[in-house]
């Protein structure tokens, strides 16, 4: 009942930030954090104008959302480890790349037993993101790269890379 309810806290918190977007940008990535190893997720990107100010380059501001889920190595348990990230992101301009630069809030959940149906316990904790980050054109779609330090949470460096489709930049 704790975990559904932070989740749809921060779901609420993101969706009111989106009330605002213009262009939407959805896609996927791959994760590695160097304590959970290698992951996949989605991403949506929304572009939210003048929410921080009216001037450049903060009238230009966009939210991330992502959902991620990781295959960590945990030895005898049979685990899963899972993320949502939502953040805010400033972009920085810079002619030829779209570099950004932001932060917000980070769920991470484990859920760890033994192979034997002993139940090792879960865990569900939110923290800080602190991330930058790069946007380029690639075929016909934005590519990214991306990396992300999580302060409490998941409490890892996470590198990201992806690809997204829809909305301009």
């Amino acid at each position: 009942m704790k975990m559904s309810r932070t989740i749809m806290v921060a779901v609420a918190a993101f969706a009111l930030g989106a009330t605002g977007a213009h262009a939407q940008r959805f896609g996927v990535q791959l994760d590695w954090g160097n304590d959970v190893d290698f992951g996949v997720g989605a991403r949506v990107e929304l572009d939210v104008p003048n929410l921080i100010s009216q001037t450049e380059p903060l009238n230009r501001t966009f939210l991330i959302g992502s959902f991620d889920y990781f295959f960590p190595d945990c030895g005898d348990l049979d685990c899963t480890y899972w993320e949502i990230n939502t953040n805010v992101a400033f972009p920085i301009i810079v002619a030829g790349i779209d570099p950004y630069v932001g932060a917000g809030l980070n769920l991470a959940h484990v859920d760890a037993g033994t192979d034997g149906g002993i139940d090792g316990g879960s865990d569900t904790d939110i923290g800080l993101n602190i991330l930058g980050g790069i946007r380029f054109p690639l075929r016909g779609v934005t590519a990214f790269g991306e990396a992300r330090y999580e302060v409490a949470g998941g409490e890892q460096f996470v590198l990201t890379f992806g690809a997204l489709i829809g909305g301009v930049q």
